[in-house]
């Protein structure tokens, strides 16, 4: 039998909601993935799909549902999700159903939050055992180095605001024999390092719509693998961002001529900040702005640079492997 639960995704919700309104399905509930602390701290996370919901016109019990008891018993959480006898007291006190901003947070029927400030203690995480983790190897500038001809390649195509890419192919951007980044076309080298064994193991592509006319970014956040990936202008740049990744121990870097113009350091596992969430919000938009100045037209380049490697996700997408045709799950090399 088929499973007919859905998961609604932030940037899906408009176009799926109306299903929704239509059918009223028990299985149906929402779900985000990879919003980072500039979303949360902003716009939030359910609370604003259920804020949205209400706004394109669903019932706020339904919209409510979706959030929590619909989710809790997808997930065989039968003690949870509703306020009811025998139920896990875990609620929030909403001012209104329109604009749905919590006033206050309860755990196990204890007020645990008011107003946006958390009222109990958070117990200290050490994370032991999972910094050190970014070690590239001796990578240099002729591991990135791609030898070409006149002809297609094959392109990753950014969808702003989508994990999906395009699978583009434009004539080759050449110098002296080597295909190389050009920015007036907004191609751009594209470079996954694996990062967990120095194995030395480098893809190479290029990519188009990113912006960037001057410099690097690099991101250890990179799906599923996490390895190194790093979008640039020119091989210098992106080596010396991949060494800024491996000093920090993970993270994020936007360099230019050499110069560390920001970082963010996630020196947990490459991926995780000791930052409080306000704190990693400035360091994140000195980040993204860094970006911007150099010609980024993306709004937080790092998440989508993130996405470029997940090689389980439509069309083109690199890895430390190779370029990986989503379509057939086959290598494919840059120029034929």
């Amino acid at each position: 039998m088929a499973d007919d639960s859905r998961g609604i995704s932030g940037t899906n919700l408009d176009t799926l909601l109306p299903l929704v309104k239509e059918l009223h399905p028990p299985r149906v509930f929402f779900v985000t993935d990879d919003r980072d602390p500039q979303d949360l701290t902003t716009r939030g996370h359910i609370d604003s799909m259920v804020r949205r919901a209400i706004e394109l016109g669903l019932d706020p019990v339904e919209a409510i549902r979706l959030a929590s008891y619909n989710t809790a018993q997808y997930f065989r959480l039968y003690d949870r999700g509703a306020v009811a006898p025998n139920f896990v007291a875990d609620f929030v006190v909403v001012d209104d159903l329109s604009t749905f901003k919590v006033e206050s947070v309860y755990k196990d029927g204890k007020l645990v939050a008011q107003d946006g400030k958390l009222l109990v203690d958070v117990p200290t995480v050490t994370f032991s055992g999972v910094t050190g983790t970014v070690h590239m190897g001796n990578i240099s500038e002729n591991d990135l180095r791609i030898p070409g001809k006149a002809g297609l390649i094959e392109v990753v195509g950014i969808e702003a605001g989508q994990i999906t890419t395009t699978h583009l192919r434009e004539e080759a951007p050449l110098r002296e024999g080597e295909i190389v980044a050009d920015p007036a076309r907004d191609l751009l080298k594209l470079v996954v390092i694996e990062r967990h064994h120095a194995s030395g193991n480098v893809g190479l592509g290029m990519v188009k719509g990113f912006g960037l006319r001057r410099g690097a970014l690099a991101s250890s956040v990179a799906h599923d693998a996490h390895n190194l990936v790093i979008v640039g202008v020119n091989d210098s740049d992106i080596l010396r961002a991949a060494k800024v990744l491996q000093e920090m121990g993970g993270g994020f870097a936007c360099v230019v001529d050499g110069e560390v113009r920001a970082k963010v350091p996630l020196p947990y596992g490459g991926l995780v900040s000791p930052l409080s969430a306000n704190e990693l919000v400035q360091q994140l938009h000195v980040l993204d702005t860094a970006a911007a100045e150099l010609g980024c037209t993306l709004e937080h380049p790092c998440m989508t640079l993130s996405f470029l490697s997940l090689s389980v996700i439509p069309s083109l997408k690199l890895t430390d492997q190779g370029l990986i045709d989503v379509e057939t799950f086959k290598l494919v090399p840059l120029q034929a």
